[in-house]
């Protein structure tokens, strides 16, 4: 049993220290000593608490941190982990810049420790489902939507961008191309944004973020050699041309968060590559960063 720590209390450090807590053991959380986050952690009594990020680093118990923390803070405190030996779940972006998120991977190498990046929506069934039909019936084009209200707190490239383009370069591969068609604010100076991007052989994916909506929708519609595919939610719809009209095809039932926290416990065990190499989400990085130079 691999023993744990949460750094970083919010929203999704909330989720990950439900979830690791059912997994592993959690023995430390590194967060703010508000009366909220206390509140909380009364739930949990034999998890200890700190504000100060080197208990953790030098906690020798500790295996593991799983840090869910400001994007701007993620290459810091996962390269002091890593420096600490400790293996390092952080979620995305790895980083902001490329030569930041280089830094992490040859030092995660170097210090022999998994490097693992929570991407959760590349480890939903769903997707996974989507992989396992492209790879017989390869993607041509796909569409991205996806309509919110906020967060604002965070650069909706780093925030929201990173998920759509970590997907698309997972079914695609590396765009020969990737163009900004539109960006647009009202709360922040980018609050929706249109990119463009081309790959090899005519592929395109076209993908629109906007967190100013007062309707919510994700989806993800991808064109493939022979069929017509939406992903919405839990479920994947397939094109019927003889009834003209889209079915549902497959439905998820297990948590994309709890595969994704099993796949770093798992990775630390057997020593092996996750399911979404670490090079992916480097590549991610490299790519956002030029955009938004």
């Amino acid at each position: 049993m691999n023993n744990l720590a949460i750094v970083g209390l919010g929203r999704w450090g909330k989720n990950l220290l439900r979830e690791f807590e059912q997994l592993a053991t959690v023995r430390v959380c590194c967060t703010k000593t508000g009366k909220r986050n206390q509140q909380w952690l009364s739930r949990y009594p034999d998890i200890k608490s700190t504000k100060d990020y080197g208990d953790v680093l030098n906690d020798r118990s500790i295996d593991a941190v799983a840090i869910a923390t400001p994007i701007a803070t993620h290459f810091e405190l996962a390269y002091r982990a890593l420096q600490a030996g400790k293996h390092v779940f952080v979620e995305k972006p790895l980083a902001t810049k490329a030569k930041e998120a280089k830094l992490l991977v040859d030092l995660a190498e170097k210090q022999k420790r998994v490097l693992f990046v929570g991407n959760v929506f590349l480890y939903h069934p769903v997707f996974r489902k989507i992989k396992q039909i492209v790879a017989d019936d390869p993607p041509v084009r796909a569409t991205f939507l996806w309509k919110k209200l906020g967060t604002f707190n965070e650069d909706i490239v780093w925030n929201l961008l990173t998920h759509d383009v970590s997907i698309a370069m997972e079914l695609f591969g590396t765009p020969r191309k990737t163009s900004m068609i539109r960006s647009d604010g009202y709360v922040t100076k980018q609050d929706a944004l249109s990119v463009d991007l081309s790959f090899v052989g005519g592929r395109r994916c076209s993908i629109e973020i906007d967190r100013l909506s007062n309707s919510k929708i994700k989806s993800i519609t991808i064109l493939t050699s022979k069929n017509l595919f939406v992903w919405e939610d839990e479920q994947l719809h397939k094109f019927d041309r003889r009834k003209e009209a889209f079915q549902a095809i497959y439905r998820s039932t297990e948590s994309a968060l709890t595969i994704e926290c099993k796949e770093f416990l798992g990775r630390i065990k057997r020593r092996q590559k996750q399911y979404s190499d670490v090079s992916l989400s480097l590549n991610v990085v490299t790519l956002l960063s030029n955009l938004v130079r």
